[in-house]
């Protein structure tokens, strides 16, 4: 009869899809630890689920851009839902006025980003470093 014998694998390596999103993940809960815990839009505080991250260049169209702090904003589940995206012109009026500037800067931050590869991987190792 056969022995068998167990053959000692590599662990998988981690995709970089899995970093991006570890790294979107803590820029979330800084985001929400720099605006306390209070919704931006209608200063409720918010805690658990209803503590929502909230990316202001969308993670789809500027993926560069989701694991910016500055691209995060703080709101709580009816505000991220029924207004963030129910109403984007609207939700797009209240930030230009809450931050007038802003969007102009995350949009050069994220033409400046494009220009540059990014090891999610790396990424995320720098921000355990900050922490």
């Amino acid at each position: 009869m056969l022995k068998k014998t167990k053959v000692k694998r590599k662990p998988k390596k981690k995709s970089s899809t899995h970093y991006r999103k570890l790294c979107v993940g803590k820029a979330k809960l800084e985001a929400k630890k720099k605006a306390n815990y209070i919704c931006e839009r209608c200063r409720v505080k918010v805690e658990g689920a209803n503590a929502h991250g909230s990316h202001i260049l969308p993670e789809g169209a500027y993926p560069l851009m989701s694991a910016e702090v500055k691209n995060i904003l703080c709101l709580c589940y009816r505000c991220h839902i029924l207004f963030w995206h129910k109403n984007p012109h609207e939700a797009t009026e209240f930030f230009n006025t809450k931050w007038p500037g802003r969007y102009k800067e995350l949009r050069e931050m994220a033409e400046e980003k494009k220009k540059h590869i990014v090891n999610w991987e790396k990424r995320w190792e720098e921000i355990n470093n900050l922490t």
